[in-house]
């Protein structure tokens, strides 16, 4: 039976991702970041949804999640559902533009040097703005 077979793969997945949240909730001191959380919540997106087992966790208040998604995915999918967005607050976050993110290195190395008499140098700080852009695009 095919269907029998998708229900039971996705009820492991969701025993999985309980033991998960659960695991948290016992550390007390875990943050949980989801990318886009909207793909697990929604199975128009990937075909499951895990929302019940989200909601659960997240009436206890006891798991910080925060879950990242763009503006438009959130209106879609997330902003009214309200199982799970009475639970987050939204926050708009603007980058900054290289330029304004090399002034906040230089501050930040500035502070770096003065307190704990190192040194930082400029390629340091372009090498730091090369690998977050880079890595934020993964």
């Amino acid at each position: 039976n095919w269907s029998g077979c998708i229900k039971k793969k996705i009820n492991t997945k969701k025993t999985l991702l309980k033991k998960i949240l659960k695991e948290a909730e016992a550390a007390g001191n875990i943050v949980l970041v989801i990318k886009d959380l909207f793909r697990m919540t929604n199975a128009e997106v990937e075909g499951d949804d895990y929302t019940d087992v989200f909601s659960e966790v997240l009436e206890k208040g006891k798991v910080a999640i925060i879950a990242v998604s763009e503006r438009l995915e959130y209106e879609k999918f997330l902003a009214n559902d309200l199982r799970i967005s009475k639970n987050f607050e939204t926050v708009e976050v603007i980058p900054q533009t290289k330029d304004e993110a090399m002034l906040i290195l230089i501050e930040a190395a500035e502070r770096l040097e003065n307190k704990n008499k190192v040194k930082v140098t400029v390629g340091a700080l372009k090498q730091i703005l090369d690998d977050s852009a880079r890595a934020s695009n993964i």
